[in-house]
């Protein structure tokens, strides 16, 4: 059994990247939860018994998880793909069976360390953008598909750009 010491070190190393990034607090809390385990998914909400709405909100093919929803589903796949090839990333590309903290991890280690702080930004960005797409799906009845949600990202990492946020020009092609 991990020793409190030693689990607080383990916590601190997940979310280094989540410290350095320089992300809005709403983009913040959510991969907060997303690390901690404490996401707001259909396999989450049946544990503590409470009403869940079943299969994956984006593919309706797999029980909604956390690493299915943000990295294995296969819109997030595509997501991820598009994004990651538009930005020279195709190196990292995530492995539909790892758990997302885990690729997360690693892929910042294929990035050099100049990129990182910007990898990472792009990385809560894009978790917080396909955490959206979910809700818009469950709440409102809206959806994109997967290349206009990476449009979507684009811009929004374009304005993040703007006030200092985001490096654009280290990652995108215009």
């Amino acid at each position: 059994m991990r020793t409190a010491y030693q689990a607080f070190f383990i916590s601190q190393l997940k979310v280094a990247g989540v410290r350095k990034s320089r992300v809005p607090n709403k983009c913040r809390f959510v991969i907060w939860l997303v690390i901690h385990g404490r996401f707001w998914t259909s396999d989450w909400l049946q544990r503590h018994g409470l009403r869940n709405n079943g299969p994956c909100a984006l593919c309706s093919q797999h029980p909604e998880t956390l690493d299915h929803l943000i990295l294995g589903c296969v819109y997030s796949r595509e997501t991820w793909f598009n994004l990651l090839h538009w930005a020279r990333l195709q190196c990292v590309t995530p492995n539909p069976d790892a758990p997302f903290v885990e690729w997360w991890l690693q892929s910042r280690k294929e990035v050099p360390k100049p990129r990182r702080e910007s990898f990472d930004t792009m990385v809560i960005l894009g978790a917080w953008r396909i955490w959206n797409e979910r809700n818009g799906r469950v709440f409102r009845g809206a959806s994109l598909p997967p290349m206009s949600l990476v449009g979507s990202i684009a811009n929004e990492a374009r304005l993040w750009d703007r006030v200092g946020i985001f490096v654009w020009s280290e990652f995108f092609c215009e």
